[in-house]
């Protein structure tokens, strides 16, 4: 029989893939997969108890993608569940990953504020530089006392490696808390499919024009069977004869106990640190699953050099090993490799979802949203926990992005090897030139690369997942207006808190906030932005240039967007009145809200860095774009509007530094001769 695709594996890539050519281009379509069942390692079944069990291994559904969480929603309905783990340690229980509650009891500490446990991980962190594996990462952050209580032991059981042989990017995934949040995940969805993982696959596949091969390798069906395209979600090495030698994988052998009792252990997941325990963690089923049943099966999981194919390896040799074959796979264009196996990559199972439906569109129904090319420019420094959410909300996005850039400014606290490890991006590292100079960089590459849109943003912000899909459609819309660049609302960390949304009003040199009148209005125009997740047109770059270097950071976005309002008059710059962002960090709002003598201890060198920079750039700003309507009475208004900001930070320097005097003088110099009275 002839087929219109070959698919190879019938796991999430496998099984996504299958139901969107079927039921979206109603072609034909043939699975083999080699073992005797659906599903890939999340197939689930039950035992003679009526227990579902993950066969291998516990699965578990988390993403904050509302497009995976909407597409799996045909196929299942869901139960809530947030997994919890516990590590024990000795003959304790600790939550994992480390928070301020594993803290506290493992030391005997009576931490109560994420300011004080962050400060206790800086007095015991080791300065690791440069990171270059996952001992690095963790040491860095937290000393050597918790690396080696909580990953080294376990690491080395779980890979038969050192910590300190592994890339970063395999410690460096589990994040470090200074909260008591005791839930492994964070994610804003975190569910289980209410029949389990197997039923849901059943439903994906149920089109009649699917057909599924169990228990059948595909090399062997040989000329057999004809099809015009195949969809290859295997091992990549397997499909070419491991000629460049084979890529590593660690495997796990399971022993099953089924115990007559309601309860196993108090959480469904357990791991065992202590390396006298030879199995890595013990995982109780029926917590996953919520069945009521007086039985209880329980796993226990021994990591194994041979087997199926679970963790790939994450070394540097094995990267380049990849990395040749990687390049075969882009030699034939006959073949879509796709999936865990077929890009040696640690996924989650959302990952997988929504790299498998970006490919179908991308690359077998060649559906164009809109013939923009857009790409992503992202500056980093020293965050590389927070840029590594920012790139996966990037890659999560419903209007798949064709580029993504990252300018990593020579951080020092992992960024760099943990870049390097993946293969989708494009990195250029640079000195530290701020964020001015790390835009720069990016938009002209963008620029030069012939991108119609480049879509700005620092490390710190989330976008979400239909963020860039929902300004493209906005700006198709109104295309009868010159749209120089757009964004949408953000909230800062998770309190409805607008941020960025401002209007200058030059002749005043007042800022007027529009947040509610986005919100109202659907949107408005303005001339401001943060350089947090806005688009901007390639046309504006080539008539007005590229974000000036010399503002390093704070205003170098108002200046960029100043120019274009001065220079382009009929070109609009657009708010729109959607949340569709978040940012991560503290604002220099939070920093206005001192109150009181005391709280002026928590003003640090940087506070006041950024502060002189605010004043400074702002002044800079308005006079290069608008010289004609700089006042100087305006600009002394303008700091007395901020003189509660200003105060604190004088009893800051008065109170708590030395070197009073000069530091005062800075001050002075900064704000007022060389911002107020500049050029």
């Amino acid at each position: 029989m002839k087929y219109d695709y070959l698919i190879v594996g019938a796991g999430f890539a496998g099984a996504v893939m299958a139901e969107r050519i079927a039921s979206q281009l109603n072609k034909k379509v043939l699975i083999v997969e080699k073992r005797n069942h659906i599903g890939g390692n999340a197939y689930d079944e039950y035992d003679e108890h009526g227990i579902l069990l993950h066969k291998y291994g516990p699965h578990i559904f988390h993403t904050n993608s509302k497009e995976v969480f909407d597409y799996l929603s045909q196929f299942t309905e869901w139960r809530f569940y947030e997994h919890k783990v516990l590590a024990k340690l000795e003959n304790e229980l600790y939550p994992i990953p480390i928070n301020r509650t594993t803290v506290n009891k493992l030391y005997g500490l009576n931490l109560k504020t994420d300011e004080e446990t962050q400060k206790y991980f800086d007095s015991v962190k080791e300065k690791r530089f440069p990171i270059s594996n996952s001992e690095d990462i963790i040491v860095n952050q937290i000393g050597y006392d918790l690396f080696e209580k909580f990953f080294k032991h376990y690491t080395i059981k779980q890979w038969n490696l050192e910590p300190k042989e592994l890339s970063p990017a395999v410690c460096g995934r589990i994040p470090v808390r200074t909260n008591d949040d005791c839930r492994y995940f964070s994610d804003k969805y975190q569910l289980m499919p209410k029949d389990g993982y197997t039923k849901m696959f059943e439903k994906m596949l149920s089109n009649s024009n699917i057909e599924v091969l169990l228990n059948t390798d595909y090399k062997s069906i040989g000329n057999n069977i004809k099809f015009d395209k195949m969809i290859y979600t295997g091992p990549i090495d397997y499909f070419f004869d491991y000629k460049y030698g084979k890529l590593p994988y660690r495997s796990i052998r399971f022993e099953w106990e089924t115990h007559e009792t309601e309860i196993y252990q108090e959480v469904a997941q357990i791991n065992h640190l202590n390396f006298e325990v030879s199995f890595t963690r013990v995982v109780e089923h029926k917590t996953l699953s919520g069945i009521e049943n007086k039985f209880t099966t329980i796993s226990k999981e021994y990591s194994l050099t041979e087997g199926e194919h679970y963790y790939p390896i994450l070394t540097e040799d094995n990267r380049k090993l990849f990395l040749k074959y990687q390049i075969e796979s882009e030699k034939n264009s006959k073949v879509v490799f796709c999936g865990r196996l077929a890009e040696y990559q640690y996924y989650n199972m959302d990952q997988v979802v929504v790299n498998t439906l970006n490919k179908f569109r991308d690359e077998i129904a060649n559906i164009q949203v809109d013939s923009f090319k857009v790409a992503a420019v992202v500056v980093t420094y020293n965050r590389q926990a927070l840029l590594s959410e920012c790139i996966n909300a990037l890659r999560n996005q419903t209007r798949r992005l064709d580029e993504i850039f990252v300018i990593n400014n020579s951080s020092s606290d992992g960024t760099e090897e943990w870049l390097n490890a993946q293969a989708d991006l494009t990195v250029i590292t640079q000195p530290n030139t701020g964020s001015a100079g790390g835009q720069h960089t990016g938009i002209k590459s963008a620029y030069e690369k012939g991108y119609d849109w480049v879509w700005c943003m620092d490390d710190d912000v989330v976008v979400y997942d239909i963020c860039l899909e929902v300004l493209l459609n906005f700006i198709r819309t109104k295309r009868e207006t010159k749209i120089a660049a757009i964004q949408s609302l953000k909230i800062v960390n998770e309190i409805e808190t607008w941020h960025g949304a401002e209007f200058v009003n030059v002749d005043k040199m007042r800022i007027i906030r529009v947040a509610d009148r986005a919100v109202k209005e659907g949107f408005v125009e303005t001339n401001s932005f943060c350089f947090e997740g806005i688009l901007i047109a390639r046309e504006i770059v080539q008539k007005i240039g590229l974000p000036n270097i010399s503002f390093f950071i704070n205003n170098d976005d108002l200046e960029y967007a100043l120019r274009i309002k001065s220079q382009l008059k009929d070109h609009s710059i657009i708010l729109l009145g959607n949340v569709l962002m978040r940012r991560k960090r503290k604002t220099k709002s939070e920093l206005k809200k001192y109150d009181c003598l005391s709280k002026c201890k928590q003003v640090s060198d940087w506070d006041i860095f950024m502060m002189e920079k605010y004043f400074k750039n702002f002044f800079i700003a308005v006079k290069l774009n608008y010289p004609s309507k700089f006042s100087y009475l305006n600009a002394f208004r303008f700091l007395f509007s901020h003189y509660r900001w200003i105060f604190k930070v004088v009893l800051a320097i008065l109170f708590f530094r030395t070197n009073r005097y000069q530091r005062l003088t800075n001050l002075f110099r900064q704000i007022v001769s060389q911002g107020v009275f500049a050029g």
